[in-house]
């Protein structure tokens, strides 16, 4: 008759273990990364020495341009001048909130969710410090003086 061996039975709880540890951490990450934001298309150009554009001039400046046009729920785009060739381009549908837009901040790069007072970091590619979804980002380019917005 065989001899149970606790030590090679032992071994195979402990893979079965970590399998399941896989694939539960797996699964939660994916869940996690699908943004409550649906991807919607995203195409369109701005001269920013417009004068409705003229605070993207400066760098640190941000504005909401486009509501009723562009964005989820048609909440705009946040446009935000990183440096002197470096723009983000941000939906201004809250990621908290998809019938809310954010609101931008006068005297430093965030945003705020109006209902939870979220605040999200334009300087940090639309990140909150609080955790969560982030905002939604698309691509932003400048040639010249024609900024470009794209996903």
């Amino acid at each position: 008759m065989r001899q149970f061996n606790t030590t090679i039975f032992l071994q195979k709880i402990q893979k079965v273990t970590i399998v399941l540890i896989f694939i539960i951490a797996a699964s939660a990450c994916k869940k996690d990364s699908v943004h409550p934001i649906p991807t919607i298309p995203v195409n369109f150009s701005v001269n920013i020495n417009l004068p409705e554009f003229n605070t993207l001039t400066a760098i640190g400046n941000s504005k909401i341009i486009y509501k009723g046009f562009y964005g989820y729920n048609k909440h705009g785009i946040i446009l935000y001048r990183a440096s002197l060739t470096d723009f983000y381009a941000y939906d201004a549908t809250s990621p908290e909130d998809l019938s809310k837009s954010v609101e931008l901040s006068k005297s430093v790069p965030t945003a705020t969710c109006p209902k939870t007072k979220k605040v999200y970091l334009l300087t940090n590619e639309g990140f909150s410090n609080e955790g969560g979804h982030p905002l939604k980002r698309y691509n932003a380019s400048l040639n010249g003086t024609t900024l470009f917005v794209y996903n």
